[in-house]
């Protein structure tokens, strides 16, 4: 029997490819982890530390809800044009969270940039027909004949 058939090495290659799978894993979950500390951190008013928190996280799964949540920390702080950019960001990173585009145009629209909150409220609605438009929102009228 030759030595690559033997039952060690198969029972090794088994085990590295489970550390390997096991590696694979645990950046993910250690960057949701994170995220979940930040948020509760935010909740709980440490604003900077939720802020400081969310700096590394560069997984695509959780990096627009980063940006989400440093956009939600720079509105408890007054920072309206930051957190219009980390919206911005948040809304290029997962163009079809319709809850994302209606945050970017309800900010839009306190920015008074009332062009782009519309354009921005109308991609909310395409991808959510049900939507119902907050405050200062108008759907576009239909003639009836």
């Amino acid at each position: 029997m030759s030595q690559w058939l033997s039952p060690l090495p198969i029972r090794v290659l088994a085990a590295a490819a489970c550390l390997g799978a096991a590696a694979f894993l645990v950046g993910p979950l250690r960057q949701e982890r994170t995220l979940h500390r930040a948020d509760e951190a935010l909740a709980a008013g440490r604003t900077a530390h939720a802020v400081e928190l969310t700096q590394g996280l560069d997984r695509r799964s959780v990096q627009y809800r980063a940006q989400r949540l440093r956009a939600i920390a720079a509105l408890q702080l007054g920072d309206l044009v930051t957190a219009e950019r980390e919206l911005r960001r948040a809304v290029s990173s997962a163009p079809n969270d319709w809850s994302l585009r209606l945050g970017h145009a309800v900010l839009l629209r306190r920015l008074n940039r009332r062009a782009a909150a519309r354009n921005e409220f109308e991609r909310a609605l395409a991808l959510n027909a049900r939507l119902t438009p907050p405050v200062g929102f108008v759907r576009k009228r239909t003639a009836v004949r």
